[in-house]
């Protein structure tokens, strides 16, 4: 009687090793890399969203619909979120920003009708998104 080799089939362990130590620095580059892009994302959402606010503002004061601010005013004008305006539904603000916390955007129109759209924080920290600072 002859007795015949089965083969085994299947990996080797060193050869799990290696594919589970590759999988392993392609996910080191790539989940830091998808996080950046998704900020990134969030970011130019927000600008597109101040450019919207921007154009109805603009727009409700064209047609004197709100009133812009005294020019001796320095404080930003919130003239969003208020029931029956053009600006009663705001998109809330979706990127983090340094230094603010509970992140809104707020309105500035002035008598020139310059509109300016800052996400302004609790803690009277603002950055201008719309339009963008030199």
């Amino acid at each position: 009687m002859i007795k015949t080799l089965k083969k085994k089939k299947g990996f080797t362990l060193i050869e799990l090793i290696i594919v589970i130590a590759i999988i392993g620095v392609l996910s080191a580059i790539a989940v830091p890399k998808y996080f950046s892009i998704q900020e990134d994302a969030k970011t130019k959402s927000d600008v597109a969203s101040a450019k919207t606010i921007a154009s109805i503002a603009a727009t409700a004061y064209a047609q004197d619909r709100i009133t812009p601010l005294p020019a001796d005013m320095a404080e930003v004008s919130n003239v969003t979120g208020t029931p029956g305006s053009d600006l009663e539904s705001v998109p809330k603000v979706q990127a983090k920003y340094a230094g603010i916390t509970s992140p809104a955007f707020h309105v500035a129109v002035t008598a020139e009708g310059m509109v300016t759209v800052d996400v302004k924080g609790s803690e009277e920290t603002t950055l201008q998104i719309y339009p963008v600072a030199p």
